[in-house]
C-alpha cells in the first residue's frame, strides 16, 4: 500500500477514500473536478482533507457529502474559517448535499461554515439518516445561520423519502 497519495490534474473521480491529511500530498496543479462526492466523519483530520480539497479545485460545482457514524468524533469541535482563499467557495460552488445527517453539532458545524462562506450557494440539502431523531431541532437551528449567499434554498429530505420539501 502506497505511503502517500498524490492527487493531481484529476477530472473525473466515482470515489475516494482518505483517512487523514498526513496521507495525502497535493500536487501543484489544480485538480479539474466540478463534482466531489465524500464519505467522512465530520471531525478535525476528515475536514482538514476535505478543505485541502476545496482548495485546490477551483473550478468545484456540486460537493455531495455522506456524514459516516460518529463513533470517534473529537468533541467540542469547530470547523475554523480557512486561512487563505478558497476559490470554489467564492466563485463556483453552487450545490452541498450532506446525507446521513443525524443533527449533531459537528454536522451543524459543517453546515455553518459553508453557509458563512460559499459565496454562490443556490442549494442546500440536508438527507436525514432513517434514525435522526434531532431533525426539526437542528432545521430550525440552520436556518438561522447567517449566510453570504441571498439565493440559497435549503432542501431535507428522509433517506426513504422520494420527495424533498424546502424552505428558502
Amino acid at each position: 500500500m502506497p505511503k502517500d497519495i498524490i492527487i493531481e490534474n484529476l477530472i473525473s473521480v466515482e470515489s475516494v477514500w482518505i483517512a487523514s491529511t498526513s496521507a495525502l500530498k497535493l500536487g501543484k496543479a489544480s485538480i479539474l473536478l466540478k463534482s466531489l462526492k465524500l464519505e467522512l466523519r465530520v471531525d478535525e483530520d476528515f475536514m482538514q482533507v476535505m478543505t485541502l480539497l476545496l482548495k485546490y479545485s477551483p473550478n468545484l460545482e456540486v460537493l455531495k457529502l455522506w456524514s459516516d457514524e460518529n463513533e470517534g468524533w473529537t468533541k467540542n469541535w469547530q470547523m475554523h474559517d480557512p486561512d487563505d482563499s478558497i476559490v470554489c467557495l467564492e466563485s463556483h460552488l453552487k450545490s452541498v448535499c450532506l446525507s446521513n445527517f443525524k443533527g449533531e453539532e459537528n454536522e451543524i458545524e459543517l453546515l455553518r461554515f459553508f453557509l458563512k462562506n460559499a459565496r454562490i450557494l443556490e442549494r442546500l440539502t440536508i438527507v436525514w439518516a432513517s434514525y435522526a431523531d434531532k431533525s426539526e431541532e437542528a432545521s430550525e437551528e440552520v436556518l438561522k445561520f447567517p449566510r453570504t449567499s441571498h439565493v440559497v434554498t435549503f432542501l431535507y429530505a428522509k433517506r426513504e423519502q422520494k420527495f424533498l420539501w424546502l424552505v428558502r
